[in-house]
């Protein structure tokens, strides 16, 4: 009986890298974080979408905002007006740009 042989490749994926390639001139994104967020240890959005690799005038496209909850920002009552505000400045910031 002949034995067959296969060779699998393997591609090695990393969250690190390369990966500011995403971003182009004519993406923006928004952060929205907890300041109690149990899930996503504090200041980690930051600085992993700071390092990226990507130029200083793309990391302008990247915006933050902090809000007085956990990690589910939509459940706290307190935090709905400041995010829609927040929001809405976000996608009017997304027109004018298109």
């Amino acid at each position: 009986m002949k034995r067959c042989r296969t060779t699998v490749r393997r591609e090695r994926r990393s969250t690190g890298g390369d990966d500011g390639e995403f971003l182009s001139a004519h993406l923006l994104v928004f952060s929205a974080n907890g300041l109690y967020d149990l899930a996503t240890p504090f200041f980690a959005t930051e600085y992993t979408l700071g390092h990226l690799g990507v130029n200083a005038a793309l990391q302008a496209h990247i915006r933050f905002a902090y809000y007085p909850c956990g990690h589910m920002i939509y459940l706290n009552p307190a935090a709905h007006g400041s995010l829609a505000r927040d929001l809405a400045t976000f996608y009017g910031a997304t027109d004018r740009r298109t």
